[in-house]
């Protein structure tokens, strides 16, 4: 291997694969060459030659590979030149030292990133609300109260704006909890007021399973919830074994019976079951949107051929009376690169009944002095990262070039309670690295 540039170089020069190590990657260290001349941005290209007693291999031609060098000198003020910046690297973010739970509210951060002069914290992944602030490496976070998984997330910065990408960590915070008053400065400010919709039904899904037959063969398990809004789903899975010494034919029969013992729903499936076999189902039985809210059972039969019922197993669950999703509109997030709108964004309603579209405006500049190939994303995330939908799109970027959109961002029905945000997200398109991103949140309740 052998640099084309001055810039930087690589370690080893040379790389030896055999037949016993041909698949087992190798690494090639690539290393800047300091010096203190402001170059800014630069690129060169490593370049390959094989050798090989094989004439099939001896000689083969090997793409090069580009290496882009940016340079962390800055040019003096005054002297009306150009600046280059390093730019933010290697963030991190800890809690407890990896701990995966606590029963105290108050926790450990472990921080740092290299280049970064300011940092922000925040347990909304759009860092709506919340503050930048001196870098340190280590600093206590109060969680926020309710039991559970908490995600905090960070974001470092320079003196000069260039942005390091987002990182997260997550902890259980763990019931019977002792909370440890803070500052209201320390606190991180929420999106929106967060409103948990309460369920005045008699069971919820705090209290355990309860099946009505705990001896029964059928087992259930895995119930998504036991209080459920009409229109929506209720999960779960069942399994039966067959503990005789002989293949069984078996019906198995699945109904909903309301609270006079009505039969509204059934369903009924046929199976071979060889002898000490288990058979199991997913289930995913749908509430109708007019449903009488109360309660229901599920019932789970098992039938032999003769059409003799050799097992039963049920569950309680409750269906809510039903509620509206409606989107609360929150605030938009805050970047150099992908700027929103507030004009547009101040149009949408603050409350509005799902399904809805959101009328949103981005820009995004290139602040590099060369051309940039983007591959811009438009997603809706939960609290927790996961991607719900997305949407892609090219953009070709100049240097220092603005480029603008507006568009109508889908929110659909099937969102379920919680926090969310339309996210977007700059990325090299050829390498996938992330160039900028920013965040509009919105809150979905039921009402």
């Amino acid at each position: 291997m052998a640099e084309t540039s001055a810039d930087f170089s690589v370690s080893p020069t040379t790389l030896t694969f055999t037949t016993a190590n041909w698949n087992t990657p190798q690494t090639v260290t690539i290393t800047a060459t300091a010096d203190t001349g402001v170059e800014g941005t630069e690129t060169g290209t490593i370049t390959h030659t094989a050798t090989s007693v094989d004439g099939y291999y001896n000689g083969i031609s090997i793409g090069g590979v580009t290496v882009t060098i940016t340079d962390n000198d800055v040019a003096a003020s005054g002297g009306g030149g150009g600046s280059s910046v390093s730019g933010v690297y290697n963030p991190i973010l800890s809690i407890n030292n990896g701990a995966t739970s606590t029963s105290n509210n108050l926790v450990t951060l472990t921080l740092g990133a290299s280049g970064a002069s300011e940092m922000i914290i925040s347990e909304n992944f759009g860092f709506l609300g919340a503050s930048w602030e001196p870098v340190t490496s280590s600093k206590s976070w109060p969680l926020s109260s309710a039991t559970g998984t908490k995600n905090i997330y960070v974001r470092y910065r320079d003196s000069y704006n260039n942005f390091s990408s987002t990182v997260s960590s997550a902890i259980v915070l763990l019931g019977s909890t002792s909370f440890i008053s803070t500052t209201p400065s320390l606190l991180p400010t929420p999106l929106v007021p967060i409103i948990i919709p309460v369920i005045k039904t008699p069971v919820v899904v705090e209290t355990p399973l309860i099946v009505l037959n705990p001896e029964s063969k059928i087992v259930i398990s895995n119930i998504n919830s036991l209080s459920l809004q009409p229109a929506t789903s209720l999960m779960f899975n069942y399994s039966y074994t067959n503990d005789t010494e002989q293949m069984r034919k078996v019906r198995l029969v699945r109904q909903v019976l309301n609270a006079k013992g009505t039969i509204i729903a059934s369903t009924q499936a046929y199976r071979n079951i060889k002898a000490g076999d288990e058979v199991s189902i997913d289930v995913k039985q749908l509430i109708g949107r007019y449903w009488t809210p109360g309660e229901f059972i599920e019932r789970v039969r098992v039938f032999d051929s003769q059409g003799k019922m050799i097992e039963e197993n049920s569950f309680p669950f409750v269906v809510e009376k039903f509620k509206y999703k409606y989107l609360i509109k929150g605030e938009l997030g805050f970047d150099n690169s992908i700027v929103f709108d507030p004009t547009v964004w101040a149009k949408n309603k603050i409350e509005v009944r799902t399904p809805f579209q959101l009328r949103i405006r981005f820009s995004y500049t290139n602040q590099t002095e060369v051309k940039q190939d983007v591959r811009m994303l438009r997603e809706i995330v939960d609290a927790t990262g996961m991607i719900i939908s997305t949407l892609r799109g090219r953009w070709s970027m100049n240097p220092a070039e603005t480029y603008g959109i507006t568009v109508n961002q889908n929110i659909p029905t099937t969102l379920l309670p919680g926090e969310y945000a339309v996210r977007i997200r700059a990325l090299d398109y050829k390498t996938g690295d992330l160039l900028a991103e920013n965040s509009a949140g919105f809150t979905i309740e039921l009402k």
